[in-house]
């Protein structure tokens, strides 16, 4: 007993020297390496001789989105040229009401038949002169055949024009969000940028308590993995933020490298009616509605087409001609009657037709029943995600209040020495999440507004 303590009494002053050696070169060490910050997104610049239809040098408002978007979103191009069509054929079946008239001319020369042996003295021409002739018919009556004609392309114009209000509130409400999808993915990549910040100066202050030496070397290990970890984090934000511009930009119709810019802007809240009568302003003013009875009445008239493809006309027939030997013929006449055209054999091309007319007309009307329900699931859905909305916001401003005391306290405590950094490390965490679950919930509000708007067929400014 006495042996092993004599020597650890010899062992114990070079135990102890090493020791030291040990912390001062510790010390002596540089204790993290910087974290490399990551590298600047960019958007690819829109060439010096490309037109902007956005105002780069400052930011647009909602509304100025939306007008952008009213004059260079393809689609409501093609939608405008689609109802302009439909329109034309309107113009096109009405004409059938109205008279039709013909004007033709002729100039002819006949020569002699060498067959009936009369042969032509030097080779001319013994006979021919001109005609002049104009011919005009008015419809008189054709059971239907025309008015169904004529109610069928209506209504095909009425559909097609409430397809283009449709497609209006479908730019509104695509614009409307991403505008507010840009808008919440910056306020993103700011709540990621101040954790750069803070999470810069937590490692200050691990570093100055450890050269103090105060704090073991791995918090500031620690601490540096957290700045990495916020520098990517950031980075990712940025990337999300460049992607969100570009979505506004082919919201809008135009050049996606367009630096388009917005301005802080929420969904403004208005009077909303009773849940009860949601469906029923819903079914009353949403264009897609509206046009779906219309191809309803269209498909019926389609049908009357058909049915009365082979019942027979009535027509008016007037003609006016004028003949002769010589320029200008100088022998008129003239004849006026009443004619009747019946299509009495066609080998089953008016019942396929009516087969045809009668299944889209079936179609047209499950095809009305399906789009009612769809409204109806989108107004329900809407309208439960406001108020969903809405609780987010109130829990997620109180979770971030919290989170910011609970940061700060954890980090007075720290910095007193009395917790250890994971501490800090976990509040930081809580805090993040809490400010983004607050931004997310503030800009799924606006975009829940939107969206129950669009679904009741309210027009912007409502």
């Amino acid at each position: 007993m006495t042996d092993t303590r004599s020597i650890w009494v010899k062992l114990a002053p070079a135990a102890a020297l090493g020791l030291v050696l040990l912390a001062a070169g510790a010390r002596a060490q540089p204790a993290v390496s910087p974290a490399l910050s990551p590298p600047a997104l960019e958007v690819p610049a829109l060439p010096l001789t490309a037109p902007s239809v956005v105002p780069t040098e400052r930011a647009i408002s909602l509304r100025e989105a939306i007008a952008i978007a009213m004059y260079h979103q393809p689609q409501l191009a093609l939608a405008e040229y689609t109802a302009s069509a439909a329109n034309a054929r309107v113009s096109q079946a009405v004409s059938g009401y109205y008279p039709s008239g013909t004007v033709s001319g002729q100039h002819t020369r006949t020569g002699p038949s060498r067959a009936g042996g009369v042969s032509a003295v030097g080779g001319q021409f013994t006979a021919g002169g001109y005609t002049a002739n104009f011919s005009a018919r008015e419809l008189i009556y054709d059971f239907g055949k025309t008015p169904s004609a004529v109610g069928q392309a209506r209504r095909q114009a009425e559909s097609a024009l409430e397809s283009l209000a449709q497609t209006r509130q479908d730019t509104v409400i695509q614009v409307k969000q991403a505008y507010y999808a840009l808008l919440q993915d910056q306020q993103l990549a700011e709540v990621q940028q101040r954790n750069v910040s803070d999470q810069q100066a937590h490692l200050d202050l691990t570093k100055a308590r450890f050269s103090a030496g105060v704090a073991p070397r791995s918090d500031v290990v620690t601490a540096e993995a957290a700045v990495a970890e916020a520098q990517l984090n950031l980075a990712t934000a940025q990337n999300t933020s460049a992607v969100a511009r570009v979505n506004l930009n082919l919201a809008m119709g135009v050049d996606v490298r367009t630096p388009t810019r917005v301005e802080e802007t929420a969904e403004p809240v208005v009077p909303l009616p009773e849940p009860a009568a949601l469906l029923e302003q819903a079914f009353a003013q949403r264009p897609a509605v509206r046009q779906a009875r219309a191809t309803v009445q269209a498909a019926r008239d389609t049908l009357g087409s058909a049915r009365a493809s082979n019942r027979p006309g009535f027509f008016a027939n007037w003609n006016y001609g004028l003949s002769g030997a010589a320029f200008p013929p100088d022998r008129a006449s003239w004849a006026y009657g009443v004619s009747l055209q019946w299509p009495l054999l066609d080998l089953g091309l008016t019942r396929g037709r009516i087969q045809e007319a009668e299944v889209n007309a079936l179609a047209a009307e499950v095809q009305l029943r399906q789009t009612e329900q769809s409204v109806a699931s989108e107004v329900v859905q809407a309208y439960l995600n406001v108020q969903t909305s809405r609780q987010k916001v109130t829990t997620s401003q109180a979770e971030e209040a919290s989170a910011e005391e609970s940061l700060a306290l954890a980090t007075g405590r720290y910095q007193a020495g009395v917790a250890v950094y994971i501490e800090v490390i976990d509040a930081e965490t809580a805090a993040v999440t809490a400010r983004t679950n607050l931004v997310n919930a503030r800009y799924g509000l606006s975009t829940s507004l939107a969206a129950l708007k669009a679904a009741l067929g309210l027009e912007e400014g409502d």
